[in-house]
Formats: C-alpha cells, sequence, structure tokens
C-alpha cells in the first residue's frame, strides 16, 4: 500500500452503522484496513458509556475512539483522556430547573434538537462559553472550540501521524469538521446535503455495500491519488484573469526553465503554499537557493556540520507539519552524493510506513536523478508528492519523466514586480500565467561561490594586453578582490572583451547578473577607458546589491597563475 493513507476516521450513527446495527461486512473491512496496516479512528457524538452499552465490543476494532463529539479520546488500552474542561455543574442545575430534557457525559450535554432556542437561553442567562452542535434530531452542549475536527487532530496526535495522511467519513452536520479537518472528506450516500455538498468523496451506493465497497477500493488502497477539491494551491493568474490553481497534494510536478528564469521563485512559492497548509516538506537543496524559507514558522534549514544522520532527519520529519531544508551547497560533490545515498532508503521506508513527508524537492534534480543520478533510490514516481527543479530537464530518469502530471516553465520576468510561466498539465497545451508574489526572499546560492574554490577550469584569471595573467580569482571572493586591486589597465581588457559577462553566465550559470555586467561592459565601450574606474565601481557595486552580500579584501591566497 502507497504511505499516503495512514488513518481512516468514521462517524458512528448514520455512517458506519444503520439503526444501532454495524454490520458485519463493514467490521470485516475495518479489520483488513488494520491488517494492512492503516489505523482506524472512531469519532462519534456519543457518551462513552452509552457507546459501549449500545456497541459492546465495538472499541476493539478501532486504534482510536474519540466520544463526546471530539471531547475525550481514548486510544486502545488507555484510559480516558479529557480534551475539553467537565460538564459545567451550574448548567446542569440551570437546565434542571428549567425542566429540559438531556443526559450528562464527561464533557458534553446530550438533548433534543427541538429544545436549542431554551439552552440558548439557559446558557445567556447563565453566562456559559459553549456552543450547540446538530446531529440530526439531537443536539449537544459542548464547550466552545471542541468539534470532531479537533477531536480528529488530537487522534492524530496520538498516532504519530498527520491529518493529510486521513481519510474521513460522516454523514451529519457534527461530521462537517471532522471532514474538513481530514486530507479527504467522505459523505456515505445517506448524508445530509450540505454534508454532500461539502465533501470530496459522495459515495452512490447505500449501506454497507457503499462502505465495504470504498473501505476496499483504490483510495484505501493507495492506487487512487488524494485530490481534494478544497486543497488546491493558487499559482497566479492566466491572461484572462482565471486563477491557476493545481492539487495540493499527491501530484508530481517539474519545474524547468533556463538559469534566472525563475524556477527557483516557482519552487519557493509551492513549498511556501504547503507548509502554510501543514504538509510537511523535504527540501534537497543543492544550490542553497532555499534559506529564505526559514522565516516561515515550522521550517529547518540545515547545512554544512548541521546536517542530520538519518535517525536524526527521521525524527524531524516525524513532527507531522515539520519541514525541513538540507542546504547541500556547502558540501563537496562526492560528499553531497554519499549523503543523499545514505538518507534515500530510510526516507522512502518512512513515507511508506507513515506518509511523511508529503513533499520532496529535488534541486537541480538533473544532476540528482538523472541517469545513475545519486539520488534515485529516493524517488518512486508514482507515489506521488515530489517536485523536480531543473534547468536540463530532458536528463531526467524516463521514469520519472513520465510520471510527471504538471509541467510549469519558467520564463522570466514581465516587470520588476512580476514573473511569467506557463504551465501544462500531463501532455496538454501550455498555457501562459503570470506568477504570484513570494513571502520568503529567494536566497540565491552565491554563498557556495564566495569561499568555496570553483573547479581550476572555471576560475577567472585577469590577463594584461599582452594577455599574461596577473591574477586568477578561485571563487567570488576572490573575483571581487581582483576587481578592487588589479591594474585599470587589466579591467579594461576584460570590459572591452565582454569576459567578465561571459564568466558569470558559462562558469557561475547566471543569467540575471551577466545581464547586468554585459550592460556594463556596453556603457563603457560607448564611452572609452576614461569610465574604466566608474565601471570597476558599478561591477562591484551590482555583485554586492545582487548577490545580498557584504564582501571585504580577504587575501588571495587561491589564485594561482596558469
Amino acid at each position: 500500500m502507497a504511505g499516503m493513507v495512514r488513518a481512516l476516521a468514521a462517524d458512528l450513527d448514520g455512517t458506519l452503522a444503520q439503526g444501532e446495527h454495524v454490520d458485519e461486512r463493514t467490521l470485516a473491512a475495518l479489520r483488513g484496513l488494520r491488517d494492512r496496516g492503516v489505523f482506524t479512528v472512531l469519532v462519534t457524538g456519543r457518551r462513552g458509556d452509552e457507546l459501549d452499552r449500545v456497541y459492546p465490543g465495538l472499541r476493539d476494532d478501532f486504534d482510536v475512539v474519540v466520544v463526546e463529539n471530539g471531547a475525550v479520546l481514548r486510544a486502545a488500552g488507555g484510559e480516558d483522556e479529557l480534551l475539553a474542561p467537565p460538564v459545567d455543574p451550574q448548567l446542569v442545575a440551570g437546565l434542571a430547573e428549567r425542566g429540559i430534557a438531556f443526559a450528562a457525559g464527561l464533557c458534553i450535554l446530550d438533548g433534543w434538537a427541538a429544545d436549542a432556542p431554551a439552552i440558548m437561553t439557559a446558557l445567556s442567562d447563565l453566562g456559559i462559553d459553549a456552543g450547540i452542535t446538530r446531529n440530526r434530531d439531537r443536539l449537544m452542549v459542548i464547550p466552545a472550540g471542541v468539534t470532531k475536527g479537533t477531536g480528529l487532530h488530537a487522534a492524530a496526535r496520538s498516532l504519530g501521524i498527520s491529518c493529510h495522511n486521513i481519510v474521513a467519513l460522516g454523514d451529519a452536520e457534527n461530521d462537517l469538521a471532522m471532514l474538513e479537518a481530514a486530507e479527504l472528506g467522505v459523505a456515505v450516500e445517506a448524508a445530509l446535503p450540505s454534508v454532500k455538498a461539502r465533501a470530496d468523496v459522495v459515495l452512490t451506493r447505500p449501506g454497507s455495500a457503499g462502505l465495504v465497497e470504498f473501505l476496499t477500493g483504490p483510495v484505501m488502497d493507495g492506487v487512487q491519488p488524494l485530490r481534494s477539491r478544497r486543497r488546491r494551491l493558487e499559482l497566479g493568474r492566466y491572461t484572462d484573469g482565471r486563477p491557476v490553481l493545481i492539487p495540493s497534494a499527491q501530484a508530481n510536478i517539474l519545474i524547468q526553465g533556463a538559469s534566472g528564469a525563475g524556477k527557483s521563485h516557482l519552487a519557493g512559492l509551492l513549498i511556501e503554499h504547503w507548509i502554510r497548509l501543514g504538509y510537511s516538506v523535504l527540501v534537497l537543496d543543492v544550490e542553497g537557493d532555499y534559506q529564505g524559507l526559514e522565516q516561515l514558522s515550522d521550517v529547518v534549514v540545515l547545512e554544512g556540520d548541521q546536517l542530520p544522520d538519518n535517525q536524526e532527519l527521521v525524527g524531524l520529519l516525524r513532527h507531522r507539519s515539520l519541514s525541513v531544508v538540507i542546504d547541500l551547497s556547502r558540501m563537496d560533490d562526492h560528499f553531497v552524493a554519499d549523503y543523499v545515498r545514505g538518507l534515500a532508503g530510510v526516507i522512502d521506508a518512512d513515507r511508506a510506513a507513515w506518509g511523511m513527508p508529503h513533499w520532496i524537492v529535488f534541486d537541480e534534480a538533473h544532476a540528482s536523478l538523472g541517469l545513475g543520478g545519486f539520488m534515485a533510490g529516493l524517488l518512486r514516481p508514482t507515489d506521488r508528492g515530489f517536485c523536480l527543479v531543473t534547468f536540463r530537464p530532458h536528463e531526467l530518469r524516463p521514469d520519472a519523466a513520465a510520471e510527471i502530471d504538471y509541467t510549469i516553465t519558467a520564463t522570466g520576468l514581465e516587470s520588476d514586480t512580476s514573473r511569467t510561466a506557463l504551465i501544462r498539465r500531463d501532455d496538454g497545451p501550455d498555457e501562459a500565467f503570470v506568477v504570484n508574489a513570494r513571502r520568503t526572499p529567494h536566497s540565491r546560492h552565491w554563498h557556495k561561490y564566495v569561499s568555496r574554490p570553483l573547479p581550476h577550469h572555471q576560475w577567472f584569471h585577469f590577463r594584461d594586453a599582452a594577455g599574461h595573467v596577473v591574477a586568477s580569482a578561485d571563487n567570488m571572493a576572490t573575483f571581487l578582490q581582483c576587481l578592487r586591486t588589479v591594474d585599470t589597465a587589466v579591467i579594461e581588457t576584460h570590459v572591452r572583451n565582454g569576459d567578465f559577462s561571459r564568466w558569470l553566465v558559462g562558469s557561475l550559470r547566471d543569467r540575471q547578473l551577466a545581464a547586468i555586467a554585459a550592460s556594463v561592459e556596453r556603457d563603457v565601450l560607448s564611452q572609452h577607458a576614461r569610465e574604466i574606474q566608474r565601471a570597476r565601481a558599478r561591477l562591484i557595486e551590482a555583485i554586492e546589491d545582487f548577490c545580498g552580500l557584504a564582501m571585504h579584501t580577504q587575501p588571495m591566497n587561491h589564485a594561482e597563475p596558469s
């Protein structure tokens, strides 16, 4: 079974039970889920004592039972845990004095829907903060803020899973909060119209036949992706003003485009949405482009000597909504490959068992997920939940490319404040859209080249007019140092030849910064040598501003003439 569906949460009366009876075929289907490793959670408005009297032994078929409409939880073999304040004695006395019929639980009062006006008046007169939840012809007086949804969240915590890995079944008004809290909300055939209208799936066969069909079908087996119509992300707007919407889970996404066209902006926008909605995300950040995400809550950015071992990373990802960015940009390439290979099997197994992380983002995916790529063991495309970011999509593994649901092509800047892109679903046409703004800044990968030496063939060699090497830069720090210190005539030679812009796009693959350098070079050519000093200062300022770095003079201890 795929790891996305980790639990089923179900209402009792009107859902699992018909006329205070649960069909044996339904119970067998529930037991079949547990045998396959899926947790079962009962969430009912009934009081615990009433549940055990009317349905003796039913608790045994569930890993967690939540009674009193979300107010009381009991895990298998455990004791009742109150999730809300106990019943207020003042309210019990007040309703009794008014002759209102009710039954008291540990935290709620159970009564008739027809008495709702009288109960509301009593709550107001007594100054008690409580709410009324209807369940067809019954109602419950519940402490403020308590719903089947809050009860489901508590059940998920007790099981160590996320509500994004839960499918919920219900039929009545008090089930709506539970269906909303779960990743997929399912209404049974006899559900109220209001519940059917808000559910993601509506069963068409009545009673146990419909239940068994669903519980043994492709959604619970993990074959059919969980695609909730309530959970979609807006990436931007088409040219006609329509929103660009994609599923928030259970899809594979390819983000492609030239260097500097906005791939990292798009990936960061998706990650922000996922984190805001409570999905857990693992970002394998090869270039150091995603450090700005640490400004979001529930995000941990790890780099350098902070990189966790297998079990530490699993422990972080088990925190349900916690997301982790692993910045690999400061590691040597062979260490990156070894490190990720060590993680691959562990994360794959944990994802299959617990359904988390919900999303894995592969930066520079052409290198890691190409033929023979070192992250191959971390990708099972049919499981969904993968985002591949690359400027060389043709180099991806065929099985990865074949399972892409959405292809987003970054096309660059439309203006100083907006970006454009194309989106394609499956094999459909590309459609142009304007990309939404991000909440967090895009952290460029320049720190990878600030102090870490580039391969020798990517060094920049400063030469005089005769072609002799006078200084060499193996990273951005020494390049800036050389810009500050070499003879003006050397700077003029390189500006005239367009060497700076060519190096920035060829060795560092940054078209935006190269374009700035090319503009400076063209300007100087038109104004000749008297502008060389001004060009030097502008280059230094542009690079420092663009990279967001305050660099200082450093010794050129890596510089070697070739």
